[in-house]
């Protein structure tokens, strides 16, 4: 089973996005904070996909995603905490999903970084 890393703030999208995860058969491990997503990374976890959703800055968000693959080389990162009306940033990450986004952009989106991982 293919693991997900959701580090999300916010408990609705946290929820929603798990269950579209669970329904698609991934993995789900939820961290709130970035610091958690560190402590899980190092005890507990060795995702293929990290999804980072936080409301950081551009640049904070760039070194958030370089200490992620620092800590789980390999990785493949998805950010979805662009807004469809904002020009894009380029954070580091492999992917971006706009919001609002639908299931099946996220499960096409997963889909596709893991067979590039394969």
């Amino acid at each position: 089973m293919v693991c997900v890393l959701l580090i999300e703030d916010e408990d609705r999208v946290q929820r929603l996005v798990s269950w579209i995860l669970a329904e698609f058969e991934y993995e789900v491990v939820v961290a709130e904070t970035p610091k958690e997503a560190a402590e899980k990374l190092g005890d507990e976890i060795k995702p293929s996909i990290i999804v980072v959703n936080t409301d950081k800055t551009e640049k904070d968000k760039g070194r958030l995603i370089e200490a992620l693959r620092s800590l789980c080389p390999g990785v493949k990162i998805i950010d979805f905490a662009i807004q469809a009306n904002s020009p894009k940033r380029d954070t580091g990450a492999d992917a971006y999903l706009s919001k609002p986004f639908s299931a099946d952009e996220l499960i096409e989106l997963i889909d596709r970084l893991k067979g590039e991982s394969d």
